[in-house]
C-alpha cells in the first residue's frame, strides 16, 4: 500500500512539471504570432534583398550579349525596283533633290474635229507661266494677256512683212485642259472665229518653238538696209 502511494505521488509531480514546462514554451510562440499577425504584410515594404550569387562551375555569358542575335527570323530590306543608278533611285536614296523629277513637257500639233491645236503633256498654269517668253522668242507682239481665262491677244506681222500697221492681224492664243489635265493651245481671230488651217498651224508651230526655246535672231539694221536696197 506504501509503495503504491509513492509511485502516485511520483506521477503527480512529473505530470505537474511536464504542463510547466509546455505552459513556459507557448508563452513566446503565442507572443510571436502575435506580432506576426499584427503585421501579415510587412515583408512587403522591405527595402533590402540578398545579394544574387550564381554558384561555382555554372557562371555562363549574358543570354543577349550586344554581339549576338536571339533566335528568330531577321527581318530582310525590300529589294528596289527601280533601275541602279537612275534619276530615280538616287532621289529615293536622298542623294538627288525631287525637284530633279518634275515632268518634262512634250508637245505635238494635232487636228481635231477640224481644228489645230498645239498639245502639251503639261498642266495648264505652268504652261501659261511659259507661253510669254515663248511668244516673246518667236518675236510674236503680246498685245494684252487674261490669266483667268488664259488668253494671249498677239499681232501677227507675218502678212504685213515684220511691220505693225492697221492690217496687222490680231489672234487670240487659247489655253484649255484636257480630261487628263494636259493642256491644248488653239488659235482664234479677232472676231472669236477659227483662222485659216494654215495660218494655225504656222502660228502653233512658232509657239511650239518658242516653248522649246528656240528664239528668232533678228539681222542687225544695217544689213537689213542692205539687203533691202537690192
Amino acid at each position: 500500500m506504501g509503495l503504491m502511494t509513492m509511485f502516485q505521488d511520483r506521477m503527480k509531480n512529473a505530470v505537474c512539471g511536464l504542463c510547466f514546462v509546455t505552459l513556459s514554451a507557448c508563452a513566446p510562440i503565442k507572443q510571436n504570432y502575435q506580432e506576426f499577425k499584427n503585421k501579415p504584410n510587412a515583408y512587403l515594404k522591405s527595402q533590402c534583398s540578398p545579394e544574387l550569387r550564381v554558384p561555382a562551375g555554372i557562371e555562363h555569358e549574358p543570354l543577349l550579349a550586344d554581339d549576338r542575335v536571339p533566335p528568330g527570323e531577321v527581318p530582310q530590306k525590300a529589294a528596289s525596283l527601280l533601275p541602279p543608278e537612275s534619276l530615280a533611285q538616287k532621289v529615293a536614296e536622298g542623294k538627288v533633290s525631287p525637284k530633279a523629277l518634275k515632268r518634262v513637257s512634250r508637245s505635238e500639233l494635232q487636228e481635231k474635229d477640224h481644228v489645230w491645236v498645239l498639245m502639251i503633256t503639261d498642266e495648264p498654269d505652268r504652261v501659261w507661266k511659259k507661253l510669254e517668253k515663248a511668244l516673246n522668242r518667236r518675236k510674236l507682239r503680246i498685245l494684252q494677256k487674261n490669266q483667268e481665262i488664259k488668253v494671249y491677244y498677239i499681232l501677227d506681222t507675218y502678212p504685213t512683212d515684220g511691220k505693225i500697221t492697221l492690217k496687222t492681224p490680231i489672234y487670240q492664243v487659247h489655253l484649255r485642259a484636257t480630261e487628263e489635265q494636259n493642256t491644248e493651245i488653239y488659235l482664234l481671230d479677232n472676231d472669236g472665229h477659227k483662222p485659216n488651217a494654215a495660218v494655225a498651224q504656222r502660228l502653233l508651230t512658232e509657239i511650239q518653238q518658242g516653248l522649246q526655246g528656240h528664239a528668232v535672231h533678228e539681222l542687225p539694221n544695217l544689213l537689213k538696209k542692205l539687203l533691202t536696197e537690192q
